[in-house]
């Protein structure tokens, strides 16, 4: 689940200097792992347009960061990535079903580990119904 920082915090400074250690020159100079957007809630902007946002604006101290959420390609249409580590016990998450996102309670059941051994287990509804509408542009041919 992707975790939200608060712009200076200690928590966003520990995250980012971890990133820099993990990261080669080129991915630094692009800003390309984390995300901004406003606290009132609009949609995530890659950081690549956040210092122009600092350089033009007074309300830049309400802007929260976050690691850009890992993406996969089905048939040329980038999405989210699936999660790929258990869940604890009660979290939410939602799956794929043959007619869109099914919300689901993570219990270690079968069926919660045979969806995420087939990569259907998703951190929000939007990301799920993301998958399923590239899922089904490949099926039905409208891709």
């Amino acid at each position: 689940m992707s975790t939200i920082y608060k712009q200076n915090s200690p928590e966003f400074l520990f995250a980012y200097a971890e990133t820099l250690k993990k990261c080669n020159s080129d991915v630094l100079k692009t800003n390309s792992l984390w995300e901004w957007c406003l606290e009132s809630g609009h949609d995530w902007e890659s950081c690549s347009n956040y210092e122009s946002l600092l350089s033009t604006s007074s309300w830049y101290q309400h802007i929260i960061f976050r690691l850009k959420p890992k993406t996969i390609t089905i048939n040329g249409i980038e999405v989210p990535a699936p999660l790929s580590k258990h869940l604890n016990a009660g979290d939410i998450y939602y799956g794929i079903g043959q007619h869109g996102p099914i919300r689901e309670q993570w219990v270690h059941g079968l069926n919660d580990l045979s969806s995420l051994a087939l990569g259907r287990v998703f951190e929000s509804e939007s990301d799920a119904e993301r998958v399923f509408n590239a899922i089904t542009q490949v099926l039905t041919g409208e891709a």
